[in-house]
């Protein structure tokens, strides 16, 4: 049960699906035994006709402990995702702190700015 838990969990870790994995799980741990046993009757012949056995899924989340586990395990990597971040954050300002800085007797007008590139729907906005 421990390896199917883990598997799911890097399944949907591979997709980057952690919040929304996490938000379902949540909502459906009550239900949990309705949902196996509604996915044994419904999903898991469908499954069997392309070749993929769903007996081990479905026994392994039927457990509201199995669940929790994989919720943990995806929140324990939400965790590890943001702390890398924040490294990666403080180590950019660090070496960015490190850059030469304009010193003060050069004139003000003639130093060149730098601006980032606008993303997404603010790339059509003029300023």
């Amino acid at each position: 049960m421990e390896e199917m838990v883990q598997r799911i969990a890097d399944l949907i870790i591979k997709y980057g699906m952690e919040a929304p994995g996490i938000l379902v799980l949540e909502s459906i741990k009550p239900l949990v035994h309705l949902g196996a046993s509604l996915s044994r009757f419904f999903v898991a012949p469908w499954f069997h006709l392309v070749g993929i056995n769903t007996r081990h899924v479905i026994n392994t989340l039927e457990e509201p402990e199995n669940v929790e586990k994989l919720i943990q395990l995806l929140e324990k990597s939400v965790e590890e995702k943001e702390e890398k971040k924040k490294q990666e954050k403080k180590k950019k300002k660090e070496e960015s702190g490190k850059k030469e800085e304009p010193s003060d007797k050069e004139d003000p007008e003639k130093r060149e700015v730098e601006t980032k590139p606008k993303k997404g729907w603010r790339r059509f906005f003029r300023r």
